[in-house]
């Protein structure tokens, strides 16, 4: 089905290099002309989407666009007929009704592409906003934790438990996770928390137990997400890293990863050589694990 897009692209721009006058093209011209904008105006809303699903919509893209542009297809015909009859006398022709029906819908449909348009805009700017005061308070969190700890010396495992033990602030226990100080038990009823931040900084945690990040890699959602995480971190079973190697196209964080472990297996890391990145080339020199 995608294909009859640039089929029909074809065929119009055919038909208007066979046509002798500007009146006829203008039916051609029309169509181009909105398929054209119907695709730059979906194609700019779905690479700002920030979904998953968007690729799809990119690949149907061409195909919706058919619609409106057969609709300005016929209004050119309806304009080509207003004009002749026009020339021939004064009176108006029975193809305004026609044209005005095309306009129409052409603005119905161009309408709710700009509605979409701006509504993802709104959406992102609010999320971005959001994120922003996250990550403010994840950072505020983090020093309030540093000058507790500061005073807890040599009780500081105890004492973090205590912190997140007494709250379910995600923006306070990602600090808490991330921290030298969690304890392996900790880290691990963390990361039965269903919060992909938690989640991440257990699994970017070197205390954090073999057992637990394969527990994170088998039981995530979007576990693509902390491929890179769980490449980098020295406790990542070994069977895990070589399945990291064999999906390190998914993520691009995992070659670098996986060339800085020293816990990744020797043969993986002469293959990732192959891969020719000055990042994971200098990951592998720095990696007391590789040796030429």
């Amino acid at each position: 089905m995608a294909k009859l897009a640039p089929c029909f692209f074809i065929a119009l721009i055919f038909r208007s290099n066979k046509k002798s006058n500007k009146a006829d093209q203008r039916p051609v011209i029309y169509a181009l002309t909105v398929y054209l904008l119907f695709v730059t105006i979906g194609a700019t809303h779905l690479l700002i989407m920030r979904s998953s699903t968007a690729a799809i919509g990119l690949f149907y893209l061409p195909l919706y666009a058919l619609v409106p542009s057969a609709i300005a297809y016929v209004f050119g015909t309806f304009h080509d007929n207003y004009k002749r009859q026009k020339a021939k006398s004064n009176t108006a022709p029975q193809d305004v009704g026609g044209m005005i029906l095309c306009v129409l819908l052409l603005v119905g449909a161009f309408g709710w592409q700009f509605t979409e348009l701006q509504e993802t805009i709104v959406k992102n700017s609010e999320r971005d906003f959001k994120q922003s005061q996250r990550n403010s308070a994840i950072k505020e969190n983090k020093r309030d934790i540093d000058r507790v700890l500061a005073y807890q010396k040599g009780n500081e495992g105890e004492k973090l438990t205590e912190i997140a033990n007494g709250t379910t602030d995600n923006t306070m226990l990602i600090p808490v996770a991330s921290n030298r100080y969690a304890s392996a038990e900790l880290l691990d009823r963390l990361s039965r928390i269903n919060n992909t931040g938690i989640r991440i900084a257990v699994s970017r945690n070197q205390n954090t137990t073999s057992s637990t990040l394969e527990w994170i890699f088998n039981n995530s959602q979007y576990s693509n997400y902390y491929y890179s995480d769980l490449a980098r971190n020295k406790n990542t079973p070994e069977l895990i890293l070589r399945t990291l190697y064999e999906k390190r196209h998914l993520n691009g964080g995992i070659p670098w990863s996986l060339a800085g472990n020293e816990s990744t297996p020797i043969d993986i890391l002469k293959k990732l050589v192959n891969e020719k990145d000055e990042n994971v080339i200098r990951h592998l020199k720095n990696n007391k694990a590789y040796s030429e």
